[in-house]
């Protein structure tokens, strides 16, 4: 079914997870896609019941056909966590892969071979109102990180008292690539 970004972004009114792959990809795309995956498996419900991630291709080559083969793979187990609707995975030509790729600073290159792609691997929160509030890199993604990461992207929101107390006692470190305990606001508390 076609629809555009910013449609599904009109339409969120909660935090969006936004990775980019190639359904051909002989193996760093599965293995972020096992990571959003696993992430998802392990989220409280509470968290799941708006959540949206959409996966979307860097191959212009990549169909719909392959598109849904994929989906099928990873929302296939998925039905007692999230509606099989709340993840995407599409195509779109090269004109929109580089506008949708260079406004989110994903940079990535087709390989000499001409069917492979170098390519980071990461996932970008996006807040409801469309702003990249977290990327979260590697290929495992905690879902303590996920957690963390939809909360702070919906700050704006309302949120409850036990979430501004875990984002006051937790900060993001990009160099652990998670978020961690911040030792002297728990003190302060304490």
């Amino acid at each position: 079914k076609k629809t555009t970004l910013e449609r599904i972004l009109n339409d969120n009114k909660s935090p969006l997870i936004v990775n980019f792959a190639y359904y051909n990809c002989p193996k760093l795309c599965s293995l972020v896609l096992d990571g959003i995956k696993q992430g998802i498996i392990g989220l409280e419900k509470k968290y799941l019941k708006d959540l949206k991630v959409i996966t979307i291709s860097i191959d212009p080559k990549d169909t719909t056909e392959l598109a849904k083969i994929y989906h099928q793979r990873y929302t296939g187990n998925l039905d007692n966590k999230i509606n099989k609707k709340q993840w995407i995975f599409s195509t779109t030509n090269p004109t929109n892969i580089e506008k949708i790729t260079s406004s989110l600073g994903y940079e990535y290159k087709r390989l000499d071979n001409g069917k492979d792609y170098s390519h980071p691997s990461a996932i970008f929160i996006v807040s409801p109102n469309g702003r990249i509030s977290r990327y979260l890199y590697g290929i495992i993604y905690s879902p303590f990180n996920i957690k963390m990461s939809l909360i702070e992207a919906k700050k704006n929101k309302t949120i409850t008292t036990l979430e501004k107390t875990l984002l006051y006692c937790y900060s993001y470190n990009p160099d652990e690539n998670s978020f961690v305990i911040n030792a002297i606001r728990l003190m302060r508390i304490a």
